[in-house]
């Protein structure tokens, strides 16, 4: 299959994304959208020039043409959406989280598994070159002890603009939790990516400074991997500046980086950055990378339906992320370690 025909079902800011990865691929057609309302489905039809537009996505469902579908919508109709497109025979990029439970994550990958369709996790860091030269090098640090990872910005509809009038971020029935469902995915994934699967969730806090939402806007994850290393991941709405840095600290030595290549990655100690292995691979650029990131993405996402491969990152990897996040809320919720 040289080209394949995608549906959009979610018109919002991360459909709008979702649109540009596709027509940037030489082998994918955008050929409807679908949003809840007439006036937003003719707007997005008409800015990226795709044909069809609907307010139903049961009638995008039904076209032949239509290979594979991007879901876009809110949290709460992920599980629903998934598997009405399984059944109409669309394989599927879902956002995160893919869903809010995992009851409900546990019928989307059953329901792909047993029609044969693909069921990808929007793993968007893993197609940085400059996040992937950091893990070949993550031997240099020795065993690694500690990471720490901040993911912080200002919130929905202030850090960027959504737009559907619907608030459901700050709708605990809607959303399924606050920031750390929200941000602690593209976090999480990162963290399984360099160093495995999670032991247990040691302990969590959550609170709310600054958002109208009865779920946390701040919230701070003390994580163990089945290697022994400890992370912290912190996550928040209510930062000002916003952040999206790690740090990896190594018996032999550390790395520093900021996503948003506000300042350059740092090596220490100065030997570690001397390195034959470091400094044969390029570290510049990451900002500029992170930014097409999604767009490689759904590039990877297309190859895979057209050639007929599995995604490496499939619905069981949006599940173990899942998995992570609802022991976290448990732990906070019990004020005990959670074994996953």
């Amino acid at each position: 299959m040289d080209k394949i025909g995608v549906g959009i079902i979610g018109a919002g800011a991360i459909g709008y994304v979702h649109i540009q990865g596709y027509q940037t691929s030489g082998h994918a057609e955008v050929r409807g959208i679908v949003t809840r309302t007439e006036e937003h489905a003719k707007m997005a039809a008409k800015k990226f020039g795709i044909d069809a537009w609907y307010t139903d996505y049961q009638e995008l469902l039904k076209r032949e043409d239509i290979d594979a579908v991007s879901i876009c919508t809110p949290n709460y109709l992920h599980v629903k959406h998934v598997i009405d497109a399984v059944k109409a025979g669309k394989h599927i990029l879902c956002e995160k989280p893919l869903a809010k439970t995992i009851d409900e994550v546990e019928k989307m990958i059953k329901a792909a598994h047993e029609a044969n369709i693909f069921l990808m996790n929007p793993s968007h860091q893993r197609f940085v070159p400059v996040l992937k030269n950091i893990k070949t090098v993550l031997d240099l640090l020795g065993r690694i002890t500690f990471v720490r990872y901040r993911f912080a910005h200002q919130g929905p509809y202030k850090s960027w603009n959504a737009l559907s009038e619907e608030k459901w971020f700050y709708d605990a029935e809607k959303s399924g939790g606050g920031v750390l469902l929200d941000l602690g995915p593209h976090a999480l994934d990162l963290l399984l990516w360099y160093f495995g699967d999670v032991e247990r969730v040691q302990s969590t806090i959550l609170s709310t400074f600054d958002k109208p939402t009865k779920c946390e806007d701040t919230a701070i994850v003390l994580l163990k991997f089945k290697s022994g290393t400890i992370a912290e991941l912190d996550t928040s709405w209510a930062s000002n500046p916003e952040f999206n840095e790690f740090q990896i600290y190594g018996t032999e030595g550390t790395i520093k980086v900021d996503v948003w290549e506000r300042s350059a990655i740092e090596f220490l100690p100065n030997k570690l950055k001397r390195n034959k292995k470091i400094k044969d691979l390029s570290f510049e650029g990451l900002f500029s990378q992170i930014s097409v990131s999604q767009r490689e993405m759904i590039h990877y996402f297309v190859d895979c339906v057209r050639l007929n491969k599995e995604p490496e990152m499939n619905g069981e990897l949006g599940k173990k992320i899942l998995q992570i996040i609802l022991a976290g809320y448990q732990s906070a919720h019990t004020n005990t370690p959670i074994i996953i």
